[in-house]
Protein backbone atom coordinates (compact mmCIF):
# COMPACT_ATOMS: atom_id res chain seq x y z
CA UNK A 1 0.00 0.00 0.00
CA UNK A 2 1.57 4.01 -0.71
CA UNK A 3 -0.22 6.61 1.22
CA UNK A 4 0.28 10.07 -0.01
CA UNK A 5 1.89 12.68 2.54
CA UNK A 6 -0.07 15.61 2.53
CA UNK A 7 -0.08 18.94 3.88
CA UNK A 8 -2.13 21.88 3.02
CA UNK A 9 -2.57 20.63 -0.36
CA UNK A 10 1.02 19.99 -0.81
CA UNK A 11 2.44 16.06 -1.57
CA UNK A 12 5.23 16.25 0.23
CA UNK A 13 5.76 12.27 -0.54
CA UNK A 14 4.27 8.85 0.45
CA UNK A 15 4.51 6.40 2.88
CA UNK A 16 5.03 2.60 1.67
CA UNK A 17 4.01 -0.40 3.69
CA UNK A 18 4.35 -4.00 2.26
CA UNK A 19 3.04 -6.90 3.37
CA UNK A 20 3.97 -10.86 2.98
CA UNK A 21 0.53 -12.02 1.85
CA UNK A 22 -1.91 -9.80 0.49
CA UNK A 23 -4.06 -7.53 2.80
CA UNK A 24 -7.95 -6.88 2.53
CA UNK A 25 -8.46 -3.30 3.85
CA UNK A 26 -11.48 -2.93 5.50
CA UNK A 27 -12.75 0.60 6.38
CA UNK A 28 -11.73 0.78 9.85
CA UNK A 29 -8.11 -0.11 8.46
CA UNK A 30 -8.39 2.33 5.89
CA UNK A 31 -8.80 5.32 8.47
CA UNK A 32 -6.39 4.14 10.41
CA UNK A 33 -3.86 4.28 7.43
CA UNK A 34 -5.16 7.69 6.42
CA UNK A 35 -4.83 9.29 10.04
CA UNK A 36 -1.07 7.49 10.29
CA UNK A 37 -0.33 9.45 6.68
CA UNK A 38 -1.51 12.42 7.97
CA UNK A 39 0.32 12.78 10.93
CA UNK A 40 3.90 11.56 9.50
CA UNK A 41 2.82 14.45 6.63
CA UNK A 42 2.30 16.78 9.59
CA UNK A 43 5.80 15.95 11.52
CA UNK A 44 7.54 15.96 8.31
CA UNK A 45 6.35 19.24 7.50
CA UNK A 46 7.17 20.56 11.26
CA UNK A 47 10.63 19.37 10.84
CA UNK A 48 10.94 21.49 7.67
CA UNK A 49 9.83 24.44 9.28
CA UNK A 50 12.16 23.67 12.49
CA UNK A 51 14.75 23.12 10.09
CA UNK A 52 14.21 26.38 8.40
CA UNK A 53 13.66 28.34 11.57
CA UNK A 54 17.01 27.18 12.69
CA UNK A 55 18.87 27.59 9.26
CA UNK A 56 17.64 31.30 9.45
CA UNK A 57 18.85 31.91 13.20
CA UNK A 58 22.02 30.70 11.99
CA UNK A 59 22.45 33.37 9.75
CA UNK A 60 20.77 36.20 11.19
CA UNK A 61 23.59 35.52 14.04
CA UNK A 62 26.08 35.41 11.56
CA UNK A 63 24.66 38.90 10.19
CA UNK A 64 25.00 40.11 13.69
CA UNK A 65 28.28 38.91 14.65
CA UNK A 66 29.60 40.94 11.55
CA UNK A 67 27.96 43.83 12.30
CA UNK A 68 29.74 43.80 15.87
CA UNK A 69 33.07 43.05 14.18
CA UNK A 70 32.57 46.35 11.96
CA UNK A 71 31.49 48.71 15.03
Amino acid sequence: AALPLVVRGKVLGSLALTYYAEQPFDEDYRRLLGSVSERCAQALDRARALDEARQRSAELANSLARLREET
